[in-house]
């Protein structure tokens, strides 16, 4: 009896720690689930927090750029609009004033896709200060940062004004005629400006040569002087054009587009400045003269004339 007690105490012991193990295991079971779904569940919030946060993005981003070809009077604004979420379309303008208040607002433009936009502003006030940003409304409006710009304390602003004031030639050609010039290679041309008045002594702060460009082929290299002479006449042919006596100054210009748009040259501010310190101008002129820089046969750059319109190249200098 007594070893049938003992059998039967073993075996109640064995049983009691099987149904411990199993209650073991079957909690193991459900601490393991509750790590997954929480997981789960945490992955399910990134998800959502994900598609929330786009559709709370803004209808589009409005960029503002560094303003460009700035003169004493004028100055064109630059900005750059960024479309999101599919929005069919925005309007996009600049607040511009003497402070971060603004105060002025430019026409609006209707675009359906991002991409640059610019404004032209005239009528502003020699060598002041003013601040613009770039807008874009739809719904409500989105801003760009603040950016400054300074308009030139003076400004010199010409165009060519007759046939002969401008033309091309070389090989054998020469025409002062046609209402296009070529630059490049075998032609060297040339643009004369009138009524130029810059007092002795002025500091040239920029300048640039601005012409419609309707050809600019691969390997184009053209170098810009000056004819260093006080009021130089046009030139008569292919002879006296290579002959006329050049500034020790030159601009290389070496990239164009050809996009039928206004281009400007690189920067003038030497070539202008030597003429100014050999000479006074006083209604006087400055010749252009542009030059094959070692271009590749057939390589040229070609511009429109259109004397006496809107599409006449134009001289640009700016000084103080």
């Amino acid at each position: 009896m007594a070893l049938l007690k003992f059998e039967l105490i073993g075996i109640t012991v064995v049983a009691l720690l099987i149904v411990m193990l199993l209650a073991v295991g079957c909690q193991s079971s459900p601490t393991t689930m509750t790590s997954v779904e929480t997981h789960n569940t945490a992955a399910a919030v990134i998800t959502t927090t994900t598609a929330e946060t786009q559709a709370n993005l803004p209808f589009a981003l409005a960029t503002t750029i560094k303003a460009g070809v700035l003169t004493a009077n004028s100055v064109i604004l630059n900005g750059n609009l960024s479309i999101l979420n599919s929005t069919p379309g925005v309007s996009v303008s600049f607040e511009w004033g003497l402070t971060t208040s603004y105060g002025n607002t430019t026409v609006p433009q209707d675009l359906t896709t991002g991409g640059p936009f610019s404004t032209n502003i005239t009528g502003l006030s020699p060598n002041t200060t003013y601040h613009f940003r770039a807008k874009a409304e739809n719904n409500g409006s989105i801003y760009g940062d603040d950016v400054v710009f300074k308009t030139y304390a003076n400004t010199v602003q010409v165009k060519v004004t007759s046939g002969a004031d401008d033309g091309f030639s070389g090989g054998d050609v020469f025409d002062n005629t046609d209402t296009w010039f070529e630059a490049g290679q075998p032609y060297n041309a040339w643009m004369r400006f009138t009524g130029i008045t810059i007092p002795a002594g002025a500091v040239i702060d920029e300048a640039h040569l601005g012409v419609v460009v309707n050809r600019w082929d691969a390997g184009t290299s053209l170098k810009i002087y000056a004819e260093s002479a006080k009021n130089p006449l046009p030139p008569n042919s292919i002879t006296d054009q290579s002959g006329r006596r050049r500034i020790s100054t030159g601009a290389v210009w070496s990239n164009g587009s050809s996009n039928l748009q206004w281009q400007n040259s690189p920067d003038l501010t030497s070539v202008i400045q030597e003429l100014v310190k050999g000479y006074g101008y006083n209604n006087g002129v400055i010749q252009l003269l542009i030059d094959n820089n070692g271009s590749p046969n057939g390589a040229e750059m070609v511009g429109n004339t259109f004397e006496n319109n809107s599409y006449a190249p134009q001289l640009v200098i700016n000084y103080h």
